[in-house]
Order: structure tokens, then sequence, then C-alpha cells
């Protein structure tokens, strides 16, 4: 007769698995034997002995707790998207009541201060007619530059002038720099918005700096950016083909 010494453990463990694997195909298995669910105890991380039912309510409060707070943040990234939907609408209706250059500056000057807490910001274009743009002045907080062919233009900033889709992040110290001549240096984290320029045959770039390491992250949402690309170039097409002779 074989005693629980004698017992082979390649069959212990083929047991646990069949009590296992019969378990979890009868959930319902302790509700219909609540005299054995009565006699079970599970060792606790503190070494006192816990019911089944009390660890299993345990786990299950972890799961809810972690389920709130998914839920928590998908709450506050639907606020998020909220708030950046009514600037983003506000913004339309100002720039549909601007047709000045320098007015249009103006009103992104306040939007990216105020909506974006932007610490820094500039306008970069290439390959446009204009060497510069009327109206603009040089200590303004947004500044414009035009990059000619002839510039010694980084092939990181080119490249993201020429990008079709925003980044954020952060970048290169020196292609921070390159950016924004003024704050680059301390400028840690950017979002860089391609401007959709229709008609013209160079490319424009939007850049938003801060000085919070946080601000902006590379797994930001980019699709209200890109519309602000769209918007905002749009607007300031008209203003960037060379004059009439």
């Amino acid at each position: 007769m074989n005693t629980g010494q004698d017992q082979n453990p390649a069959a212990e463990l083929a047991d646990e698995a069949a009590v296992v694997k019969y378990l979890r195909t009868h959930p319902d298995f302790f509700a219909a034997h609540p005299d054995v669910l009565a006699e079970l105890n599970l060792s606790h991380e503190t070494g006192a002995a816990t019911s089944l039912i009390e660890r299993q309510v345990a786990i299950l409060r972890r799961q809810n707790h972690q389920h709130r707070e998914q839920l928590q943040e998908l709450i506050r990234i639907a606020q998020d998207n909220e708030r950046l939907i009514l600037r983003l609408q506000q913004l339309t209706l100002d720039l549909l009541d601007t047709e000045r250059l320098p007015d249009m500056i103006d009103l992104l000057r306040a939007t990216l201060q105020g909506d974006f807490h932007a610490d820094a910001a500039a306008l970069h274009f290439t390959s446009l007619p204009l060497r510069q743009l009327p109206g603009i002045h040089e200590d303004d907080f947004i500044q414009v530059f035009i990059h000619g062919a002839e510039d010694e233009t980084p092939q990181e900033l080119t490249r993201l002038i020429a990008n079709e889709k925003p980044c954020c992040g952060k970048f290169n110290e020196n292609v921070l720099a390159r950016i924004f001549p003024e704050e680059g240096r301390e400028t840690t984290t950017a979002a860089l918005i391609p401007l959709a320029l229709k008609d013209i045959p160079g490319k424009g770039l939007l850049a938003i700096g801060s000085h919070d390491e946080h601000r902006f992250n590379a797994e930001m949402g980019t699709v209200y950016l890109q519309y602000m690309g769209e918007l905002i170039g749009r607007k300031l097409a008209p203003h960037l083909s060379a004059p009439s002779p």
C-alpha cells in the first residue's frame, strides 16, 4: 500500500494539474461544496492563514483599484482632448477674423503662451520666394526664419522641416539651438508641427518649445497638432508668396 511519502513527484504534479484544470472548468465547484471551501486555507505573505474567499476578495479589490485608475486616466485624457478641441475651435474662429500677417502672429503668440504654456516658439520656412516676412519684428516671441539653399542648415533640422507629420519629445541640443536660437539652450522638449502651405512650393514648420522636460513627449497624440498645422498653414500661405511686380 502506497503512502503519501511514497507518491511519485511526477504523479503529484499531474494530479495538481488535473485539479487546477477541473476547478477552472467548474468555477462553481466551491459554491456547490461549501464544506470543502470552509476547510481550505492559504498562507498569507505575513505567515497567517487566510481563507480562500478572503484571498479572492483581496485580489478582486486590487483588480478593482487598477481598473479604477485606468478609468480615471481615460477620463483625464478625454478631458484634455475636450479642452484642446475647444482651444482649436477658438483659434479657428479667431484666425477666420484675421487677415493681416502681424495680427496672425500676435494671435499665435497669445494662443501658444496662454493655451499651450509655451516658453519658446519659432516658424521655419524653406524654399520660399521671400527672404523675410513684412511686419514681423525680430524681438517677437515667435521667431521667423526663412532658410535658403545657401544656408548651412543642419541635415536633421532640414529633415524635420520637411516632415509631413507632427512629432513631440526631446531633440538633440544642437538642433534645439537652431530651432530656438533665443531659448534653445533652456528648451528641453518641443512639439514640431508641419504647416500645410497650399499652393506654395516651400515647406513650413511651427515649433513649440518648453523648459519642462515632461511637457511634450513622444507618446502624445498628434491628430490635433496636425489639424492645427493645416489650419495655420492655410492662413499663412497667401502671405508667403512673392509680391506682384
